[in-house]
């Protein structure tokens, strides 16, 4: 990977993870966090399956 590339990689995933930080405290301040976490574990399961038995 040359130089430039790394640059770009590093500066998008710091803004990625960056936003994460103030969406999550946006979602935090409409519903409490074991509904947000029912919801992640509903969405994983609806796309993913149900996992191994």
């Amino acid at each position: 990977m040359n130089r430039a590339k790394y640059i770009i990689l590093i500066i998008v995933t710091t803004l990625i993870m960056g936003t994460s930080f103030p969406v999550g405290k946006i979602g935090l301040s409409y519903a409490p966090p074991f509904l947000l976490m029912g919801l992640r574990y509903i969405t994983c399961w609806w796309f993913d399956g149900p996992g191994p038995a």
